[in-house]
């Protein structure tokens, strides 16, 4: 009894399986073209598809569209050229430590933000702090790797690593630099201590 259920069973998936594939999209274009006979066109669909809501925070967003976003609107230290080769950008140069544990950057001079100020180190130090503290977005390219960033002048910009990570300047390019002024004039409350909501608001 039971080898017979068994085999009325595949029979019937068989018989679904047939039969699906005899419909088709065959048949629905055959419609659209005899609905439209005559006039010489064919029946399209546009589809579209999008991030919603998008996440322009460099912080938060990491999908495609919003990696689209944030390149447009923000700037990395580094940037890969046209051959993917990774070359300064908002940074000038750097250096590594023997031990691979500290990355440091010399940060390009009269560098505006959008509302004119210019960009310091302390503002990529509190990009990547920011980052850091928030866990979203592009930040799993840095959290095991990167302890802290700290600002040691106006044009001096120090990462210090929680362990070595050879692809750390490649990863950078994910890494946007945030006007800090900014972010600080729009805290709301959070689960960031002093920072807040860190700005995500």
């Amino acid at each position: 009894m039971k080898k017979m259920g068994k085999r009325w069973l595949a029979l019937f998936l068989m018989s679904v399986m047939v039969f699906s594939s005899c419909g088709g999209n065959g048949g629905d274009e055959s419609k659209a073209e005899s609905a439209t006979a005559g006039t010489g066109d064919r029946e399209k669909i546009v589809r579209i598809t999008a991030s919603f809501p998008l996440q322009s925070d460099p912080a938060i967003g990491s999908n495609s569209v919003e990696a689209a976003v944030m390149f447009n609107i923000y700037d990395s230290l580094v940037f890969p050229d046209v051959d993917g080769t990774i070359v300064p950008h908002l940074a000038e140069k750097w250096d590594v430590s023997e031990d691979g544990m500290i990355y440091t950057f010399q940060i390009r001079k009269g560098v505006k933000f959008h509302d004119g100020s210019e960009m310091t180190a302390e503002d990529v130090a509190f990009s990547m702090n920011r980052l850091l503290a928030i866990g979203e977005g592009f930040s799993y390219l840095f959290v095991p790797y990167v302890k802290e960033a700290v600002a040691k002048d106006d044009t001096t910009v120090e990462f210090h690593m929680k362990q070595t990570f050879g692809p750390f300047v490649s990863a950078l390019v994910r890494m946007s630099v945030l006007n800090k002024d900014v972010v600080m004039a729009n805290l709301a409350e959070g689960p960031y201590g002093e920072f807040g909501d860190y700005g995500k608001a």
